[in-house]
């Protein structure tokens, strides 16, 4: 008896849902979306001004500069990304990214040796002094680069999928992740994120989905706090375009 109740109040629940028009919290409508409908077909998209964003996300830095439009994006990524312990750089186009990856390695340290997937593979690595080769993560890689599909504003969250271009073993297995991403895939928040996704793959959704939210922690042990517990030690974004 009760499994029939739990089952009738899921129901409920979803149908609920599936009913509602989507609303995308800062009135911004992803790109592609134009038209887009409820999955009952009679639904809509609508906004609330970006009351959701501001109210549960707040601006560290005070005021509303990190909601305006897409320079209020990039910026407030990047100090949400900075706050999470990963670090950022900005080029004007991918032309410069090896550059931008390599002044990063030296500054940690590290060989200038990559592991990269598809979306990464043209760039020309050697002139910055980098061996990269595109193909899957092995014991003993350092860096894995990888294309990121799109980044939230509001949490600093860069999403990360499994398809033909990208891959996630890229950005999990090595110590270091060098994580590259147009301005203009910015997005304000996490909603806008995941429609960006079914944008792009609109007949069949990514095998799977990570989002990164700077160098895997944990404080399980004493509450102290240990990075590259189960994952990458260091993130590093390099934002092109803006």
């Amino acid at each position: 008896m009760a499994a029939g109740i739990m089952r009738n109040d899921r129901d409920k629940v979803l149908g609920n849902l599936r009913r509602r028009p989507a609303v995308f919290p800062d009135g911004v409508l992803p790109e592609g979306w134009a038209g887009w409908k409820g999955a009952d077909g009679a639904g809509g998209v609508g906004g609330v001004g970006g009351a959701f964003s501001r109210h549960f996300f707040p601006d560290p830095a005070g005021g509303e500069e990190g909601w305006e439009g897409r320079s209020g994006w990039i910026s407030r990524f990047i100090r949400m990304a900075e706050s999470n312990a990963a670090t950022v750089a900005r080029v004007g186009g991918m032309d410069e990214v090896p550059a931008a990856a390599a002044a990063w390695l030296r500054g940690r340290g590290a060989e200038l040796r990559m592991v990269c997937g598809p979306g990464l593979a043209d760039l020309d690595w050697a002139s910055a002094g980098i061996s990269a080769e595109c193909r899957r993560p092995a014991d003993g890689d350092e860096v894995g680069a990888t294309r990121v599909l799109a980044a939230a504003a509001d949490t600093g969250a860069l999403l990360q999928v499994s398809d033909g271009g990208h891959s996630l073993t890229l950005s999990l297995l090595p110590p270091l992740h060098l994580a590259v991403l147009r301005a203009e895939d910015i997005l304000a928040d996490m909603e806008s994120v995941w429609a960006r996704m079914f944008v792009l793959h609109p007949e069949v959704p990514p095998r799977a989905a990570c989002l990164i939210t700077g160098p895997s922690r944990t404080a399980d042990i004493e509450q102290t706090l240990v990075l590259g517990a189960h994952g990458p030690l260091a993130v590093h974004a390099v934002v092109v375009g803006g």
